[in-house]
């Protein structure tokens, strides 16, 4: 953590993989959602206890017979500048449903009301329990109710993608650049398919104020023993190989007690 203690505000870190995509809907189990969910942000997030807490939504209520829930949204914005609306979230989860193929995770989105039914294609698509009532305004109905809901809206498979760009730019989710736009506590500035990912910190984000870092750059070694290495060198600030593991014997030979944090 080098860098951070120096208060350059820069973190460096491995993930271990290459992502084909950085389109949220597609993301699949590798460490690229790890990637996916610092650009972008849905209605809820995980917080460091566990649990969700409000984001893209100000307010949630939930009615008596806990099937729909109401989200009002706060005032935030793409990182192109355009306001983010109710409808953005309309559009992306019904995009899900409807290219089943490519979204291993639509599933999660099963619990609402017919989205089971459309993503078969038994029911249209307007009768899935998704109605965006005006621009800060979504109201959601499931088939039953669901202790663990506001869990899955902080899932990368409910966040949402800008319906614009989506529609004139198909191929936004695969390079840097002007099209890729996301709503998250960064943003892309460079991806190098091969070597790197580079995100700065998204002024437009609601929560800005809060965010420390400036920059993160994002390796991706795939060699578990390389990635130790740069370590060690003080190439990389931190190593995330969820994937392969690290090698163990070198760890303990070149890593410190205090270097290494364990979690469930």
């Amino acid at each position: 953590w080098a860098d951070v203690r120096q208060n350059h505000q820069h973190l460096r870190i491995n993930l271990g993989c290459k992502p084909a995509t950085l389109d949220p809907r597609i993301t699949r189990t590798d460490n690229s959602h790890i990637t996916v969910k610092m650009l972008y942000e849905g209605l809820t997030r995980m917080g460091p206890d566990k649990k969700p807490q409000l984001a893209i939504a100000k307010e949630v209520s939930l009615s008596s017979d806990c099937k729909t829930y109401t989200f009002i949204l706060r005032e935030s914005y793409w990182t192109d500048g355009s306001p983010i609306t109710a409808y953005d979230f309309l559009y992306s989860w019904l995009k899900v449903l409807e290219t089943q193929s490519q979204s291993i995770y639509s599933y999660t989105l099963h619990v609402i009301k017919n989205a089971k039914k459309a993503q078969h294609k038994l029911v249209p698509l307007d009768q899935v329990g998704i109605q965006a009532i005006d621009d800060k305004t979504l109201v959601v109905t499931l088939e039953y109710p669901v202790p663990y809901f506001l869990e899955l809206t902080s899932h990368w498979t409910y966040l949402l993608i800008n319906a614009r760009i989506d529609k004139d730019h198909p191929g936004w989710a695969y390079h840097d650049g002007d099209t890729y736009i996301s709503n998250g506590p960064f943003q892309l500035k460079e991806w190098n398919h091969e070597r790197k990912i580079v995100l700065v910190k998204n002024p437009y984000y609601w929560d800005a104020s809060n965010v420390k870092l400036e920059k993160i750059t994002i390796s991706m070694e795939d060699n578990p023993h390389t990635e130790l290495k740069m370590f060690a060198q003080g190439e990389i600030d931190m190593t995330s190989s969820l994937i392969n593991g690290l090698p163990l014997a070198q760890l303990q030979k070149n890593v410190s007690s205090e270097e290494i944090v364990s979690l469930p």
